[in-house]
């Protein structure tokens, strides 16, 4: 009776083990993925930092690198660098950019160390696929958006004007480019 009773206490603690185990390495894989998937992220949308993705990733960093002191150093870096006030001159503009992207690319640095990826900064810098036609878009975008929000309270005027009424939008730009080519088709 001795020896049934050690097999079945010894098959029990096995098994225990063996689910222990288990559960740990699951736990580790699932954070390993939701780590990845933040560095990916925030690699994938380095030059596009107001897309969603990029945000919902970058918020996820303090959850899930809590203790990671360097990683919460950088992420508390690029926060106090969007936070800073607006700069006045194309100087000031491009020494903020200059840094905003080096605190960026240290960010994502930090992040592959933490999960043992191998990745140079010059590589995260330099060798990022981003197609000219995207800051073209976004730059379309943000004009509009300044447009809009400049003419705000003369658009709502329009906007919320008679029903009957047809409104004919027409967006005129200055450029010499435009103008040049206006005097090239007359």
């Amino acid at each position: 009776m001795e020896i049934k009773l050690e097999l079945l206490l010894s098959g029990v603690v096995g098994a225990l083990l063996v689910w222990g185990l288990q559960t740990l390495t699951e736990r580790r894989r699932r954070r390993y993925e939701r780590r990845l998937y933040i560095f990916r992220t925030l690699l994938a949308n380095s030059f596009n930092i107001v897309s969603l993705d990029f945000v919902s990733a970058f918020n996820m960093i303090l959850i899930e690198y809590g203790s990671n002191t360097q990683v919460r150093y950088w992420h508390n870096e690029f926060i106090n660098q969007v936070n800073l006030p607006a700069a006045k001159t194309k100087a000031e503009v491009d020494a903020r950019n200059k840094q905003f992207n080096n605190i960026l690319v240290k960010l994502i640095e930090e992040l592959a160390k933490s999960i043992h990826i191998k990745i140079e900064q010059l590589d995260i810098s330099n060798k990022i696929y981003w197609p000219k036609g995207f800051n073209e878009v976004a730059e379309k975008q943000r004009k509009l958006t300044d447009l809009l929000i400049t003419n705000q309270g003369t658009l709502g005027k329009l906007l919320t004007a008679d029903g009957d009424k047809k409104l004919i939008f027409e967006v005129k730009s200055n450029t010499k480019k435009q103008k040049q080519v206006k005097n090239a088709n007359r």
